[in-house]
């Protein structure tokens, strides 16, 4: 049974626990503990060992190590879906996906290429979410029952990719796959506990409920994670490249320290599979080269080409979502570094478009090293991102 302050706070939990009617409060008890045991499965899915397995696979060896734990996933995930469904009935709901039989799905394998996971979920899920508060009660019925079905949805499309027998032998799709599927129900299940949570309150769903975060705080938490990163590979790839042989050691270890640093951060869970690829590689080269150094040359062309790598995923601020959070934020930072407001009430502002633009880049870090900065110095970037933000749009 999830630990109830535990999986969505303190705040939330007070909300919840004093809700007038002792019927509707039940409901939501109910609704949490819902969520919560399915999420501490979604949670246990560790797919971080076979992503770092040094041997290629081109057969069932990886999908035959996580088969168990997927099929107790799929089956949480579309029993909590199923009793959601039953604890919030809706009239209107779409007509529910057959159902799934995951002994066939297991055990059949067969050709085929059912379409994937991916979609606008996120998106879909945030319309939802906006159209609660803590008046609409009514709506919050429409609403879990809607991210019920996306539940379902979900389950019954990844069950029928199981039959496609490349998805299974290929180490790499299946893993991407299978962080997809992971994230969506996380997501999903998230999103019912704000439903629950909004239909009681007017507060910010992120700050009342920790364990929730928007599209876009997770795109600034990914992308202010791979500008850290990028940063960091950048300064080490220049010294790599003036480096001495009898160096190679102790860069190898500092590269290993910093990539091992990354992986342990939310922001690596977040990583498309196929950029997460790229650093996992890149990780077991390091590896390798414990047991046999590389070349000079060698260790200089492979950080080179990392470097550049992780400056090509600064492609995040193509999102639509980043920009128009940017924008907003930049805007907020023009009036208030204008009206020389005080550095606390600045900072958080200037951490959340951290990625947007180098020189604003480089003057957060130089504020983030304690340097004392006039505010004209702060306003010029700040005011060339929002310029170049406003002429994209």
């Amino acid at each position: 049974m999830a630990n109830l302050y535990e999986l969505i706070g303190e705040r939330a939990t007070w909300i919840v626990e004093t809700i007038p009617d002792p019927l509707e409060r039940a409901r939501a008890l109910e609704a949490i503990q819902i969520c919560g045991d399915a999420l501490a499965i979604v949670d246990g899915l560790d797919l971080a060992k076979h992503e770092l397995a040094e041997v290629e696979t081109s057969d069932l060896t990886t999908w035959n190590a996580l088969a168990p734990e997927v099929r107790n996933l799929l089956l949480a995930v579309r029993g909590a879906a199923d009793r959601l469904a039953q604890l919030y009935p809706w009239s209107e709901r779409e007509p529910s996906e057959p159902g799934l039989n995951l002994d066939a799905a297991f055990g059949e394998l067969e050709h085929g290429t059912p379409a994937p996971i991916r979609d606008h979920r996120e998106d879909d899920i945030e319309a939802i979410l906006r159209l609660l508060s803590g008046d609409a009660r009514d709506d919050v019925a429409r609403a879990i029952s809607t991210l019920a079905s996306m539940l379902s949805t979900d389950i019954v499309g990844f069950g029928q990719r199981l039959r496609n027998p490349r998805m299974t032998a290929d180490r790499w799709q299946l893993l991407g796959e299978l962080q997809e599927l992971r994230s969506k129900c996380a997501q999903c299940l998230e999103a019912v506990l704000a439903a629950v949570v909004a239909a009681y309150t007017a507060e910010n769903l992120e700050v009342v409920l920790p364990r929730y975060q928007s599209q876009a705080s997770r795109a600034v938490r990914l992308r202010a994670g791979v500008v850290d990163l990028a940063h960091d590979l950048e300064k080490l790839n220049k010294v790599v490249q003036a480096a001495k042989a009898d160096e190679l050691g102790p860069l190898r270890l500092l590269l290993t320290q910093k990539l091992n640093t990354f992986a342990e951060q939310p922001a690596y869970r977040l990583l498309r599979p196929a950029d997460k690829r790229e650093l996992i590689f890149f990780r077991l080269k390091l590896q390798g080269w414990s047991q046999k150094p590389p070349s000079l040359q060698e260790l200089r062309q492979e950080v080179e080409g990392f470097s550049k790598f992780l400056e090509v995923l600064r492609s995040i601020n193509q999102r639509e979502v980043l920009a128009r959070h940017d924008r907003d934020r930049l805007q907020t930072l023009v009036m208030l570094l204008e009206s020389e407001a005080d550095s606390l009430e600045i900072a958080p502002h200037l951490e959340a478009i951290y990625g947007r633009s180098e020189a604003l880049d480089r003057t957060i870090r130089r504020l983030r090293s304690g340097e004392n900065l006039p505010i004209e110095a702060i306003l010029q970037p700040v005011q060339e991102a929002h310029q170049s933000l406003r002429g994209a749009s």
